[in-house]
């Protein structure tokens, strides 16, 4: 560390009137070596006493003062820097060994887990996809907690896991705290989330270094941050830019080659993340040498606006998935209100449904008016589901759009004058989403080819009660939770 500022501190606690094994006791908690302490003790107390003073008070030194608080610099950001890359470089295979368990777990589980959640949006693998991500948190938190510990006792990879385990309960109860806090914060508006942010960035580091625990711990992280918030905060933003940066490097490469670039943002992560950990312990560290009396002193931070805004927080996340589930379904709050959000919702979707039988009626019609022929493939085809047709009977199923005779329709709008008048065959908009779990008609659209030719029946199904009723109810079909179009709606048959 500084000698000079480490004298500086020595001769202003001397000044307070703090005895030698108190100066040693605050130092050594601030990260200052025990020997060094007192080999600055054994210089300041042998100083000469200046001319004409029969006293040994010494010379005072003074830290350099900020011009807006009179409270000694943080260390600058390139000092920062380059100090971390040096820790880095040394302890590079630790920490990048302790955190490339997570990157792993990431790799190959949770990426093709969220992979296949977007390739077949069911309940189900949703589900698996959010446990493996709450796994891949734990596990991050895990490791960032190893790492900690591997800067505070130059601890292997094993040795810094162990440790982590064992506290890892604690850590957990803090960085949970910490999220409701600045989820309450959240709510609040989000500059006081951001503040919060910047107050409890350090609460690891406490509970490591000192031991404190739960709340305390975020409020000892905030006295060291106060008169420096701003320096914290653009230190790490600073940072934060950097990352972003080589962000964009990598994005660019994984637009040129998906895999590639998948691979290199592994590897940058590796990097990044650990970087990231040693540089907030080196403010950290900083902080320490500027407010030691802090190590030993009760924590004095006054916790019921933290603790309003924790439960704001829960109240928060409690009732946004309430909404959610209110606004993809409409069931939950007011489900018969044509005006909630939900309905609304169903509505639009419904809209979609009634258009794009009319557009695919329209194409039927200009297909048999235009070609030449009297056969086609008779029976019931669906865009989706599992084969059973509500209204009665099985379908051959087929989630392809293409209009060449080999998508669900199976007819060839190709072949007619100037090309298909479809771009592609229409789905059901909550085709294949998990709103179809819940859906009490299904999310796909059906069509009956009868053996007749040119008799047919277009079905999309219908989820708000308006629809049913102007549309269902009205279309002269036998469904009423159905739009049916076609050339023989009034046909009672619903099926070949």
């Amino acid at each position: 560390m500084d000698s000079d500022n480490l004298r500086a501190l020595v001769e202003d606690f001397k000044e307070k009137g703090n005895s030698d094994e108190s100066i040693v006791k605050l130092l050594t908690a601030a990260g200052y070596g025990e020997e060094e302490v007192r080999e600055c003790l054994g210089e300041n107390n042998q100083r000469p006493a200046a001319v004409g003073e029969k006293t040994d008070a010494v010379e005072p030194v003074t830290v350099a003062p900020s011009a807006r608080n009179g409270l000694p610099r943080l260390a600058a950001f390139t000092n920062l820097f380059n100090s971390a890359g040096e820790i880095f470089k040394e302890k590079v295979w630790i920490m990048v060994g302790i955190y490339v368990f997570p990157i792993l777990l990431s790799a190959l589980v949770f990426s093709p887990l969220v992979s296949n959640f977007s390739r077949n949006p069911a309940v189900s693998s949703g589900i698996i996809a959010a446990a493996a991500f709450v796994v891949f948190i734990l596990l991050s938190g895990l490791a960032g907690l190893g790492m900690v510990y591997s800067l505070k006792d130059q601890s292997n990879i094993a040795q810094s896991y162990a440790k982590a385990w064992k506290t890892a309960f604690n850590y957990y109860w803090i960085l949970l705290l910490s999220f409701f806090i600045g989820f309450g914060g959240l709510v609040m508006g989000i500059i006081p989330a951001f503040i919060f942010g910047v107050w409890f960035v350090f609460a690891i580091f406490v509970y490591v270094f000192q031991g404190q625990r739960g709340i305390k711990a975020l409020l000892r992280s905030k006295e060291y941050v106060t008169g420096y918030w701003w320096g914290v905060a653009w230190r790490l933003f600073i940072l934060g830019i950097i990352f972003w940066i080589i962000d964009l490097a990598v994005r660019f490469l994984a637009s040129l080659s998906p895999d590639v670039g998948l691979v290199i943002s592994y590897i940058v992560q590796l990097v990044t993340v650990p970087f990231a950990v040693i540089f907030e312990y080196l403010i950290f560290k900083n902080l320490m040498e500027v407010k030691p009396q802090l190590a030993e002193a009760q924590v004095s931070g006054k916790r019921g606006f933290f603790v309003f805004s924790a439960w704001l927080g829960v109240a928060a996340i409690i009732a946004i998935p309430i909404l959610a589930l209110n606004f993809i379904f409409g069931s939950f709050i007011s489900p018969s209100s044509q005006s909630s959000v939900g309905a609304i919702l169903q509505q639009a979707r419904d809209s979609q449904r009634v258009q794009d039988a009319m557009v695919l009626n329209s194409a039927i019609s200009q297909w048999l008016a235009d070609v030449q022929t009297t056969t086609w493939k008779t029976g019931l085809y669906c865009s989706g589901g599992n084969g059973s047709f509500p209204g009665g009977g099985k379908c051959l199923v087929s989630e392809s759009t293409s209009t060449d005779g080999t998508g669900w329709v199976p007819i060839n709008f190709n072949v007619l004058p100037g090309g298909s008048p479809l771009s592609g065959l229409p789905i059901d908009p909550a085709n294949n989403s998990p709103i179809c779990q819940f859906s009490a008609v299904g999310c796909f659209y059906a069509i009956r080819l009868d053996k007749t030719f040119g008799q047919y029946r277009i079905y999309v199904p219908l989820e708000s009660s308006k629809y049913q009723a102007q549309f269902g109810a009205t279309d002269g079909g036998n469904l009423a939770n159905w739009y049916e179009a076609g050339s023989d709606i009034s046909s009672t048959a619903t099926q070949p």
